[in-house]
């Protein structure tokens, strides 16, 4: 395999995983403004993106460029883990036991709040992420 290969099959199958995610190549192409010419010849390999084309994909798609390009793993809806911390914040500021809890504690809770909320069905809601963080606050008190 030629050098970079590997990182090359990884951007296609995680642009491919993109265009699924956004319905159809075109949804994607609107959402990011980079055309369908260019989101082609990407898939079939013929080129590789500019970092800044792969920026707008993955501001697009709220995902993290490194995870794009093949560079790290797992994929990270930015807006779904900003909810997650969010609302577990408000839960933990509620309850009045933030000092109370030691930062692994936390680490582990928000990413308990996201692996839950990255597996609803549909883009859940600031009240579903909520009642998910009540459940995740309780379980940790």
């Amino acid at each position: 395999m030629r050098p970079g290969a590997e990182m090359a099959d990884q951007f296609q199958d995680r642009l491919r995983e993109l265009i699924e995610r956004a319905g159809s190549q075109s949804e994607l192409s609107r959402r990011s403004g980079v055309t369908q010419p260019i989101l082609s010849s990407w898939l079939s390999g013929s080129y590789r993106p500019s970092l800044r084309f792969a920026a707008k994909l993955a501001t697009a798609m709220n995902v993290e460029v490194g995870w794009l390009l093949g560079e790290s793993s797992p994929a990270l809806d930015i807006k779904l883990l900003a909810m997650a911390i969010e609302t577990l914040e408000e839960r933990i500021d509620e309850l009045e036991i933030r000092g109370e809890i030691k930062l692994d504690t936390r680490a582990r809770m928000i990413a308990d709040e996201y692996g839950l909320l990255a597996r609803e069905e549909q883009v859940p809601t600031r009240r579903r992420a909520r009642q998910i963080a009540r459940e995740i606050v309780r379980r940790a008190a």
